[in-house]
């Protein structure tokens, strides 16, 4: 009757009062029904349930459940950006399919399962031992080793469907469909190869081009015989678009419309078709392709595609002294977002990061927020698309190196971040597949800007601080460089001025403290976590110092002593002052 809610009130009921004593088909038709209305968790742990049972009467559809649960929880958490998690429940899915096959559906999403691992970063497929950045070439081998295992349980889903019982009809429909998903699995392994290119060990000697062809040539091949199977499988003529691409885009065209026509609500061969216009530059064609998406389904492909077109125009408009360039920009950039906000996909994060980074010359506090949004969107993007580092290594590169430029001198962490840069940028420079697409020349002189401009930094840096007066009128020139006043409050413990000490030390703890915890910038302020760790423990040793016997017992003031110093630790687990106040205290 369709009165899905009231049978889960009433599976719920008979499962509350039964408690363990309820019979597994009771668990098993509750389940099937939670995963139908999207409760997928809550039928996970239904199934589960079945197949801890030593019962064998549900084991296969209690499996076949349970696994399907578990690919749609992958794909939820997959849109969100949680890899690991989605790759997790993948993977129990497998095993939970391999308990038991008996029935072709089983084989059917055991391919799919495979399938899905063209989705995931590579760095999942990584073993323990395995250095990510230095073994690139045998992750990304693993990746299409498992996609490939999805093409293997569709071929064995056809030589064991006996199809018995259905008409011709039917019988041509899932054939077809099979088919189909071959195809895309050969696909999508052509897909993942060409990331080998971007590893350590890939030698451009040992073109994998030939390879790729070859995958791409057998997947249309599987698409055409799909298409001759069943003319109107619409999902075939998709499939066989992205096959042809790259060698016949005219081909493409005509199969994305086939498909379209078929099947006028097809969200793939829109999103295709208007990737295809605007790669050729006919804007008008792709943007209302994107509208007639816009009434089919809300995808992040809808979104990049806008933003690709307005980066294009922009492009096309830089010589133009009245373009608004910084207007298109903007608006390419809300289409990211507007695209992230749907999926987590990594192409929007690298397009957002991008368009952040061009507009991080706008105002002050503007365009430090989006030169931050830039760079921290750009490491979001590497990890999660290990197979792009070979070109976006050198966006990240300048990103990393004009972030230690803009830190303080006297920041710990500002020549570590400037060695990153210079090192993904030579990595990115010594890469020859770069020069397609990179200007290497302006790449090595923007490189070597930035490296001269942190040497320069780099010798202010080094220069002693100012000792008795010169520390004095340093202090009257910057009195908000906390440093200084630490410097002079230790020059006065040298000097056993203890009360000038504690003074100076506690307006140096203050300013910092306030400076990290504020929503404003100070430039002249320097915020260090060694720093302030030292400022507070000294501030606690001075207070103690000068504090006369009983005071604190009999003052209203609460104690602090103790968790001053727990901070202090917290920021400097090396600072032997803390650690020495907190053992006697």
């Amino acid at each position: 009757l369709g009165r899905f809610t009231a049978s889960i009130r009433a599976f719920h009921a008979s499962i509350d009062s039964a408690g363990d004593s309820i019979p597994s088909a009771v668990l098993t038709s509750c389940a099937q029904i939670e995963l139908e209305l999207g409760l997928f968790d809550d039928a996970a742990e239904k199934f589960d349930r079945v197949l801890r049972r030593e019962e064998s009467s549900e084991d296969s559809v209690a499996s076949y459940g349970h696994a399907a649960a578990l690919f749609s929880m992958a794909e939820r958490d997959l849109m969100d950006g949680k890899a690991g998690s989605a790759f997790e429940n993948v993977q129990r899915a497998i095993e939970s399919c391999l308990q038991s096959i008996k029935f072709g559906c089983q084989f059917k999403l055991l391919g799919d399962l495979y399938s899905l691992g063209a989705s995931f970063p590579p760095n999942v497929f990584a073993e323990d031992e395995d250095d990510v950045t230095e073994s690139m070439h045998h992750v990304i081998r693993r990746q299409i080793g498992f996609v490939s295992k999805g093409e293997g349980a569709f071929r064995r889903f056809l030589e064991t469907q006996t199809f018995t019982g259905l008409g011709e009809e039917e019988r041509l429909a899932i054939r077809s469909s099979i088919s189909c998903d071959i195809a895309a699995n050969v696909l999508l392994q052509a897909q993942i190869l060409p990331s080998l290119r971007g590893s350590v060990e890939y030698d451009s000697r040992n073109n994998i081009s030939s390879e790729v062809d070859g995958l791409y040539e057998r997947a249309a091949d599987t698409y055409r015989m799909a298409i001759e199977e069943n003319p109107i499988h619409a999902a075939s003529w998709c499939g066989f678009g992205c096959a042809v691409l790259n060698k016949d885009p005219l081909l493409a065209q005509h199969s994305f419309c086939r498909c379209l026509q078929l099947e006028q609500m097809h969200p793939d061969a829109y999103a295709n078709l208007g990737f295809l216009y605007t790669s050729r530059f006919a804007f008008d064609a792709s943007r209302s392709t994107m509208e007639a998406l816009t009434q089919v389904a809300d995808t992040p492909m809808m979104w990049i595609n806008c933003a690709f077109m307005l980066e294009r125009q922009t492009a096309k408009r830089l010589g133009d002294v009245e373009s608004k360039v910084d207007e298109d920009i903007s608006r390419a950039a809300d289409a990211y977002r507007a695209s992230l906000q749907v999926m987590r996909h990594p192409e929007a994060q690298l397009g957002l990061s991008l368009t952040c980074q061009i507009r991080s010359t706008e105002g002050k506090n503007i365009g430090e927020r989006n030169r931050k949004d830039a760079f921290s969107l750009m490491k979001e993007y590497m990890g999660a698309s290990l197979n792009k580092r070979k070109v976006a290594s050198a966006f990240e590169g300048v990103m990393c190196m004009e972030k230690g430029l803009q830190a303080e001198p006297n920041a710990s962490w500002r020549s570590c971040i400037v060695e990153d840069g210079d090192y993904l940028i030579n990595k990115a420079l010594a890469n020859e597949e770069n020069t397609t697409c990179l200007n290497m020349k302006s790449l090595q002189k923007i490189k070597d800007q930035m490296r001269s401009e942190a040497h320069v930094e780099e010798q202010k840096s080094t220069t002693p601080m100012p000792t008795g007066e010169r520390l004095q009128k340093q202090i009257l020139l910057e009195p908000n460089r906390a440093d200084l006043w630490l410097v002079m409050a230790k020059e006065a413990i040298a000097k056993d001025g203890v009360e000038l000490a504690l003074e100076s030390v506690l307006r140096a703890s203050f300013m910092m403290t306030e400076e990290l915890t504020s929503q404003q910038l100070h430039p002249s302020a320097i915020v260090d976590a060694s720093m302030i760790s030292e400022a507070i423990s000294l501030s606690v040793w001075l207070t103690k110092l000068t504090m006369r016997d009983g005071e604190n017992e009999k003052g209203n003031s609460e104690d602090l002593t103790p968790f001053n110093l727990q901070r202090a630790l917290l920021m400097d687990p090396g600072n032997t002052i803390a650690r020495k106040c907190l053992y006697y205290n």
